[in-house]
């Protein structure tokens, strides 16, 4: 099963001049919790997040390449229908962004939505979507 992990903001921004919009400590034990031991793909560029995390991670610049588990993806464009399941952060803040990212409803759909408390945010909302049949 591959499982996209992606964070936006409240207008689906997830980047600005290829950077990342926000991070917070807190959200990346969560993601690693959510992975249970399964490997997280992502660039080098956000392996940096997950260093203080107990988390099984695989940074590569082809990481997309993998073919199974958990992939984290801050930059770049993302073909959904490569995954079986998509976990979307949300920041619920607005921040200045030029890169977006929406969850496809014709292959996806909303299973569930948790908040949690951040350090950083007072509130991160984790939206579950499962691949519709």
């Amino acid at each position: 099963m591959k499982t996209l992990m992606i964070c936006t903001d409240d207008d689906n921004g997830m980047s600005l001049f290829n950077r990342r919009l926000s991070t917070d400590a807190i959200l990346y034990q969560r993601l690693a919790e959510l992975a249970a031991g399964r490997t997280i793909h992502m660039s080098p560029y956000s392996a940096p997040l997950f260093k203080s995390v107990k988390a099984q991670v695989d940074a590569r610049d082809d990481f997309m390449n993998a073919t199974d588990g958990f992939f984290f993806v801050e930059r770049g464009d993302v073909d959904q229908t490569a995954f079986d399941r998509v976990l979307l952060v949300r920041w619920n803040r607005r921040y200045p962004s030029d890169r977006r990212f929406s969850v496809d409803p014709r292959l996806f759909r909303k299973m569930e939505s948790t908040d949690l408390a951040g350090a950083a945010h007072d509130r991160i909302t984790l939206e579950t979507y499962g691949r519709r049949s």
